[in-house]
């Protein structure tokens, strides 16, 4: 596929493993590209802190923090940094994950209506003790938004906006990625969701 370029718009990965197995998380925040390195690796050791900080102690010890990469999806070939723990972190619920494949949802919310405009990030990781009868403990999915949205919050302090990135328009790809801030990270429901697509 060709390169479509998202204007201004840093993409932010987040690697973790669950039983040996990666787990990704990618979002995105909009500032003034081109990027320099300082600001890629900033982006990224900050997300390696906060994530670790406020998303980790809520999920299972099975659950490990890796690394955290980011890249300039302004341009074709843009730069990218790598921040990388010197051993995985383990989340910090000491118990057993669910399996791979369960996983909770968080909605990210921007103010406008349509497909374009709203956002899903999936965690996987789950505490097998906080889930019953296909339902994610409301503590702990409160924690997670909680949690989710002080890493947007962190990110907020260095002028970095949380977007939802469209790349396609009636299912037709745009000539440029379109970039709307997140107003809200909301958890819709209890239920937990499954990610058996994504395992690899």
């Amino acid at each position: 596929m060709a390169f479509q370029p998202v204007p201004d718009v840093m993409e932010i990965t987040v690697h973790q493993t669950l039983f040996t197995v990666p787990v990704v998380n990618v979002f995105h925040v909009l500032g003034e590209a081109p990027f320099t390195e300082t600001q890629l690796s900033t982006v990224a050791a900050s997300v390696l802190s906060s994530w670790g900080l406020n998303i980790m102690p809520v999920m299972s010890e099975d659950l490990k923090l890796v690394s955290v990469d980011t890249r300039d999806l302004s341009v074709e070939g843009g730069g990218g940094a790598v921040e990388a723990l010197g051993s995985p972190s383990s989340g910090g619920f000491g118990g057993p994950s669910t399996s791979g494949n369960v996983a909770f949802c968080l909605t990210l919310r921007t103010g406008r209506l349509g497909r374009s405009y709203r956002g899903r990030k999936y965690f996987a990781g789950l505490p097998e003790a906080h889930v019953a009868a296909n339902l994610f403990d409301a503590t702990r999915a409160a924690a997670l938004v909680t949690g989710f949205s002080a890493v947007l919050a962190t990110l907020a302090e260095g002028d970095w906006q949380a977007v939802v990135v469209s790349r396609k328009n009636g299912g037709v790809l745009r000539p440029a990625g379109v970039a709307t801030p997140v107003t809200a990270v909301i958890a819709r429901d209890l239920k937990v969701d499954t990610q058996r697509r994504r395992l690899s």
